[in-house]
């Protein structure tokens, strides 16, 4: 926990809530006073974090970076809706680029609560690039060159010529 909050200290954008150190304190305090975003642990004493993601219902579950030493629980997380899940020891690279997918995610939230008026409605601007990752690597497929998109379950699939890429966001998150 001193690992994630120290790295979030660096973060002006991020405020600290609140800090539980087991399963059932943390599913109770989200309970209680809901967040936007969730830094959990997957192993956790009393509950496991993929357990109190699951307790939650979807429309009151906040966005969550998984964190574990295995990578064994990656399918459930991303069934769960994570938007990242990071691997132990922590590394401070990929620790920015999770608060940046939270940070696009966020502000794609925002941008779909209905406009008070049609009028104010601001013109939508087409996707230009995705973001792959595969690996450690991130690759930026430009939008012109995918001739289709597919689902395959909570992910959506780019056709890229004879090339397939998985992205993390679903085909509604994507429209």
């Amino acid at each position: 926990r001193r690992g994630v909050i120290s790295r979030l200290s660096s973060f002006d954008d991020l405020v600290l809530s609140g800090e539980y150190e087991d399963g059932p304190g943390a599913l109770a305090g989200l309970r209680e006073a809901p967040v936007d975003l969730v830094f959990l642990d997957v192993q956790m004493p009393g509950m496991n974090g993929l357990d109190v993601l699951a307790a939650l219902p979807p429309a009151r579950r906040p966005l969550a970076i998984l964190l574990t030493a295995h990578e064994g629980f990656a399918v459930r997380a991303f069934a769960l809706n994570a938007v990242d899940y990071l691997l132990k020891p922590l590394d401070d690279v990929r620790f920015g680029e999770a608060v940046t997918r939270v940070r696009e995610r966020l502000r794609l939230r925002t941008s779909d609560a209905p406009p008070a008026t049609a009028e104010a409605a601001p013109a939508a601007r087409p996707l230009q690039t995705f973001l792959v990752r595969i690996g450690n690597r991130t690759l930026f497929i430009r939008a012109d060159t995918v001739e289709w998109i597919g689902a395959d379950g909570d992910y959506a699939v780019l056709h890229v010529g004879a090339r397939t890429y998985m992205v993390r966001e679903s085909l509604h998150q994507l429209a």
